[in-house]
């Protein structure tokens, strides 16, 4: 049976890794556990494919589905049971992350947007609008603050307490080859360094928080980056 896994999740807590199918109407999360190296199929109600998936404080599993425009979750110790939540959007989702509040937040690029939804209430919380942006990869730096990768050439750090505040991190206009076409963003543990692919020219880039200093590393393959992960 045909499979096209997207995004792969590590589950501390199972020792296994989580993955969604984005074959059109596959409806389906794959768990893979370590311990027991086998596969496990969950079937999803009203949803197509599955690409972004998140953990939250309890350990329930949530993921994106960019096509029906909708999130849900997922408890694998309730007897497979899902819901799924509307994204009230015309636009398609790309990125998604969770914050120690239990905040999910997707990258919404044609409309340069942030979308929040918070997973106590289940409700989503007013978008917050980046100026001049195309947010794609998104993730949460553990000090509090939201890191985007802008597709235009920038960094994009939003505190998580304070979404009014919006932080641009940019290359030197004469060094705009450093971060030519960001999708990928990866914050270490201790937030102090940044990195974000470079999908369109084969680089990754570095970013250095406390010297806000920018490197370009090219990578040995013919393949385009598209996502990282750090072990």
């Amino acid at each position: 049976e045909q499979s096209w896994p997207l995004y792969p999740l590590f589950d501390k807590a199972r020792n296994s890794i989580w993955v969604g199918d984005t074959v059109i109407d596959s409806s389906r999360i794959w768990e893979f556990s370590i311990t027991n190296s086998s596969y496990k199929e969950y079937k999803l109600n009203k949803i197509s494919i599955v690409t972004a998936l998140v953990l939250d404080a309890k350990n329930m599993v949530w993921y994106l589905d960019p096509l029906l425009k909708r999130i849900g979750i997922l408890d694998p110790n309730s007897s497979f049971k899902n819901a799924v939540y509307n994204i009230q959007t015309n636009d398609t989702i790309f990125g998604m992350a969770i914050d120690n509040k239990g905040i999910i937040w997707l990258t919404s690029p044609d409309d340069g947007r942030v979308l929040r939804f918070d997973t106590s209430s289940r409700k989503f919380e007013p978008a917050i609008q980046l100026p001049s942006s195309r947010p794609l990869g998104i993730a949460f730096d553990n000090k509090n603050s939201i890191c985007i990768a802008d597709e235009l050439g920038s960094i994009i750090r939003v505190p998580s307490a304070s979404v009014e505040a919006i932080y641009r991190y940019s290359v030197p206009p004469a060094s705009k080859t450093i971060l030519p076409s960001p999708t990928a963003i990866l914050v270490t543990r201790d937030g102090n360094n940044i990195y974000i692919s470079n999908h369109n020219d084969k680089t990754v880039t570095s970013f250095k928080a406390a010297t806000r200093e920018f490197r370009s590393y090219k990578l040995p393959t013919s393949g385009l980056p598209f996502g990282m992960v750090m072990d």
